[in-house]
This record gives C-alpha cells, structure tokens and sequence, in this order.
C-alpha cells in the first residue's frame, strides 16, 4: 500500500509514477514469490538432512529411517522412536525424564519434546532468555551442571541426591 501511495507522491517520485495496476501486480508477483520459499526451501532443507519420504502429518514418521549427523557420531533416531512411543504408551502422569543436555539447535531435549512430559532442562540458552531475560541466569546453568554431574558422577550418593532433588523418576541413555 505505502509503495503504491509513495508512485503518486509529487516530487521525487513523480517520474516513476505506476499505475494502481502496476503496484498491485508488483505486489502479488512479491507475495508469490515470498510464498515459493516455504514450499521448496523446505523441500531442499529435508533433501539434505534426511531421506526423501512421503507427505504425512506424522511428526516422527521422519525417525524410521533417518540418521542424525551429530558432531559425536551419527545418531540412528528409529532408536529414540521407539523410546518415545514406549514412555508415550506406558507412562502415565507427569514424571520428570532426565535426558543430557545438548548446545542449542541439535538433537537435544527430543524426548521431553516429543512426549511432553518435563525434564530438568532442554536449551539452556532458550530456557535463560525466558526465565532471566538478557540478565545472567545462574538457575538456569546450575541445572546443566547438575545434569551433567548425574550422567559422569562416580559417585551414586551425589548422582540419587540430585535425581531426588528434581524429582526425576525416569534416566534416558
């Protein structure tokens, strides 16, 4: 609207003048245009991380036969699958899960994500932002030491006392 009001604007754009008919077909050519993006980029974005597969409204239907290329070796998430269908079919409630903490935009937090059910932290960085805003947020990373103390610890008191602590009734490996 403002590029069509700006073509009759006297002055500087005086000489570029459009018709209303020119700006509604430039309008609808960028409208278009923006809209290809999703369709196709999506489609290359998936080309490149997974097999092809077929459309379905299935958000772990991918799992079946991908392989997450992670910076620690690939990791076959039919395996996650079948975990995530299991806690999804058997566990009733809301139990806290344990799962390790991975850096922000990989596999991390899948469980909890795919079964909804809490966990003791998923994206640090996510969880500080909201939490804390642009302020330190020492909560935030004393659960992602804590979680990284359960999985190395050697020793089994500290490891039950921090389970305890968050009330976590169930361990992913």
């Amino acid at each position: 609207y403002a590029l069509w009001r700006l073509g009759f604007v006297e002055g500087l754009f005086r000489k570029i003048r459009l018709r209303k008919g020119g700006w509604i077909g430039t309008l609808i050519l960028l409208v278009v245009s923006a809209g290809i993006f999703p369709l196709l980029g999506t489609l290359d974005r998936l080309q490149e991380r997974f097999e092809e597969m077929p459309l379905t409204l299935d958000g772990m239907a991918f799992m079946t036969n991908a392989v997450y290329q992670d910076a620690n070796g690939p990791i076959i998430l039919e395996r996650d699958q079948v975990a995530i269908e299991w806690l999804q079919g058997a566990v009733e409630g809301s139990p806290v899960i344990l799962e390790a903490v991975t850096p922000e935009y990989r596999w991390g937090a899948r469980i909890s994500t795919y079964t909804g059910l809490p966990t003791i932290l998923g994206w640090p960085f996510h969880e500080a932002h909201r939490k804390c805003g642009l302020n330190s947020c020492n909560p935030v990373y004393t659960r992602k030491e804590d979680v990284a103390s359960i999985y190395t610890t050697l020793d089994p008191v500290k490891a039950l006392n921090l389970l305890e602590k968050y009330n976590v009734v169930y361990i992913y490996v």
